[in-house]
């Protein structure tokens, strides 16, 4: 069931930068925010937890950095990104400037929504010339299982399932939108799919508190729950 929200930027007053600061949804266990330049999942007390920043297309130089929020309903809010390009001291005068022209062609948002079981970050992607296949969503969070090993990853419903945990507080459990082994301390395959004439992905969190462990982790996906691999692959070069 949706949970009340924190105060809706939409009757603010003030100026635009203010309003983007309080897009917010509030359920019984965590806050969805944006938080400047981050989408943010916080405890009830606004303590950040895991903290979703930049996209990075990495085999282009091209990344999106979340820049504002609008509140959409009490439920949902959607996050606009700066698009911009890693300079490179080697390319030319004319590929730098048409690195930075190319810019104007890409768009991203993210339509954030919670519920008391979790959260969803679904992104959309314009970008008609470079494509999104090895980008990477960055992280910050407490703590990370170690990866690559057997327990590391679960699987439920078909999705592998990626744990973010603090001992005491309770794990979100993020399912994998792209290939499980391009991963690293600080960031997730994003799994761009094609969808018309747009990229999308989604980030779905499950959060679960200290004492659901082990098969009871199943019912937050409506699934058996068992340890996974990763699969075969290397991660993209950066």
């Amino acid at each position: 069931m949706w949970k009340e929200l924190g105060l809706c930027a939409a009757v603010c007053i003030g100026s635009i930068s203010f309003a983007a600061e309080k897009a917010s949804v509030r359920t019984k266990d965590f806050v969805l925010r944006f938080a400047k330049d981050k989408i943010v999942l916080s405890n009830p007390k606004w303590q950040d937890e895991v903290v979703i920043r930049k996209v990075m297309f990495i085999r282009s130089p091209h990344f999106a950095t979340p820049t504002g929020a609008e509140q959409l309903t009490p439920d949902s809010f959607k996050v606009d990104y700066k698009i911009d390009v890693k300079a490179n001291p080697k390319d030319t005068p004319e590929k730098a400037e048409a690195l930075k022209k190319s810019i104007e062609a890409i768009k991203l948002t993210a339509l954030c929504t919670a519920t008391d079981a979790g959260a969803k970050i679904e992104y959309t992607l314009t970008s008609p010339e470079y494509k999104p296949d090895g980008a990477m969503i960055e992280f910050n969070c407490w703590s990370r299982f170690k990866k690559g090993g057997k327990g590391d990853l679960l699987k439920a419903n078909g999705k592998k399932l990626r744990p973010f945990t603090k001992e005491g507080r309770g794990t979100y459990y993020l399912a994998l939108p792209g290939n499980p082994n391009w991963t690293s301390s600080w960031a997730e395959h994003a799994g761009f799919r094609k969808s018309g004439d747009e990229y999308k992905t989604t980030l779905e969190f499950r959060f679960a508190p200290p004492e659901v462990t082990g098969e009871a982790v199943g019912a937050l996906f409506d699934s058996k729950v068992e340890a996974a691999q990763p699969e075969a692959g290397n991660a993209p070069a950066n």
